[in-house]
This record gives structure tokens, sequence and C-alpha cells, in this order.
């Protein structure tokens, strides 16, 4: 009913179904949308991962035996957004037709909006104004840094203007306090949310629904004249010095309803040092050891590195 309330011309019909063989059915775009209610059993220390009751490795393999072999398929829950990174990185595991390298993304564009958000209200801007500002590694809850090497500002009217859309200025230069950026910034980029839901008395939804949005759109409709970057959880090795079989979010472009990875992306040795720090973390956080250790038995994450920013 609340899809149906949307009143929106693009929606064709709704269909309720229990069956996964059914839902997915020739299916050219699955969204994962929110964390599965299900126990995971106990298990004895010789049983593998494959044995848990786990609803994303079930969903992972529905989606891989019905739908079409080009099936999109795009993860972010939302009582769990902390663990799209480890989900992205365990549902991968488990397409064997459809291939993750091209068809599978995690959704840390939520985060990277939260982040513009900040900087916007420092510059007295519209978010939609600063572009460019990219969150690499998991997600603001786990370790994660937001780069701001490349990030863009239009329409701002300071000692230097710039014209919408045509004219673009460096953030850091406009910003002009490396102090804040270094310390407030992180900080309030981190508690955003919660200062949200403090106000609402609620979950915040609004950002993290237009953040899939974005994503759909981007993903499945030409975007030939957009020349700016955005952050996606997607397949790492290979990109910006990562030798490792993981995903991670990392600057992507979307270009004829598909996506790529910058070429010659300059690093500064900050940049370099902090990323190996996070690849170290994501091999541990998805290792079968750290699942088993904290995941199952203390049904909590725990914060390896600290969160930060360079530029």
């Amino acid at each position: 009913m609340e899809i149906q309330d949307l009143a929106s011309p693009h929606l064709r019909s709704i269909k309720v179904v229990q069956d996964p063989a059914e839902a997915f059915k020739d299916c050219d775009f699955a969204i994962i949308l929110d964390d599965l209610d299900e126990d995971i059993d106990e298990k004895n220390e010789d049983e593998d991962l494959e044995k848990y009751k786990n609803p994303y490795i079930n969903l992972a393999k529905a989606i891989d035996q019905n739908a079409k072999q080009n099936c999109k398929i795009l993860i972010s829950p939302f009582n769990s957004r902390n663990e799209t990174y480890a989900l992205v990185n365990l549902v991968s595991k488990y397409l064997k037709r459809i291939n993750p390298k091209k068809y599978l993304i995690g959704n840390s564009m939520c985060d990277e909006m939260i982040a513009k958000a900040i900087v916007a209200h420092r510059l007295r801007i519209n978010p939609a104004y600063v572009s460019n500002v990219i969150v690499m590694g998991q997600n603001l809850s786990d370790s994660f840094y937001v780069d701001l090497t490349y990030a863009r500002v239009t329409d701002f009217d300071g000692a230097v203007w710039a014209k919408t859309g045509t004219h673009w200025l460096n953030l850091i230069s406009m910003v002009a306090d490396k102090q804040w950026i270094n310390k407030d910034f992180i900080s309030l980029v981190i508690d955003r949310e919660n200062s949200v839901s403090e106000m609402l008395r609620r979950k915040s939804i609004l950002v993290f629904a237009q953040s899939i949005v974005k994503l759909i759109n981007l993903w499945n409709l030409p975007h030939e004249k957009d020349t700016s970057l955005y952050s996606a959880i997607v397949y790492a090795k290979g990109n910006y010095g990562i030798k490792e079989d993981i995903f991670l979010s990392i600057p992507v472009k979307f270009e004829k309803e598909s996506y790529f990875c910058i070429k010659n992306f300059k690093m500064s040795d900050q940049t370099e040092s902090v990323l190996e720090e996070i690849i170290a973390d994501t091999k541990t956080r998805i290792s079968k050891k750290f699942i088993d250790d904290y995941y199952v038995k203390n049904g909590h994450d725990v914060k390896l590195v600290t969160p930060k920013v360079v530029y």
C-alpha cells in the first residue's frame, strides 16, 4: 500500500510472493533492502559458513539460479547499514552464473550524501552543489575514510564565484579551515544520523531512500555528461592499488548503464597508508574466524581502525 501511495506513473504492478524462485524469475534488477529477521543457528567448529541459516546466502543462491545472467543486484539494508560491505562480500561468494564483479553493488552513497550535507552546511550552499566527496573503505560505523582529494563545489558565492554547473572550485580551498576538516568534520559526519534520529525520535529514512533512488538512476540511465565521482561498494581488486579479492566502497563513475573505476586515480602517501589499514581490517572482518569469534558469539561488531579524512 505504501508503494501505491506514491502514485508513481512508472509503477506497473505489485506482486507479493513467498517463493524465491518465483520472485526472481527472469529478474533484471534485484534490490535487497532490509536485514532479514532469521536466527543464525549455533554451530559446531567443523561446520562451514554455508550451513548457517543465513538468509542472505539463500537469497544470493535464489537470485543466481533464477534471475537473468545480467541481473543487477543492489544491496542496501536499512537496520544494518554498517554491515553492507560484509553482506556484499558474502553474497558475492554465492553468485556463480551472475558475475558479481560487474553486476553487484552495495550502497555507500547514503554515507556520501551525509558527508556532502555537512560540508554544504559549512559553506552555506545546497548539498546538491557539492561533488566528488568519496567514502572509501567500509561504512561510517566501521573502518573508512572520507576522501576530499577531488571534492569540488559550484554555485558558491564567496571570494571567488562559481557559476552553477559550469564552474567548479576546490572544496578544501573554499572551506579554508584544515583544523575543522581534520577534527570537527569527521565527528559531525559520524554523529549526523544519530543527531537527526534524536530530533525526529525515529530513525532517519529520507537520506537512505534517496541514496537508493540515486543509485538506481545512475546505474540504469545514460549519464554521458555527468563527470562526477560517486561512492559505491564494488569489486575493488586491480583498482587504486588494491590487490585483495574484496568488495570495498571506492570511487566510481556511472556511464552507459554501467559503472567503472577511475584509472590513474592519484593518491597521496597518507591516502595509501589509510587504505592499506582498511584493506587489512576488511580482510579480517569478512574472514570466517572473525564471523565465528565476534559476529555469531557476541552479536556485535568492533572497531579496528580509527576513521579519518584525507585530502
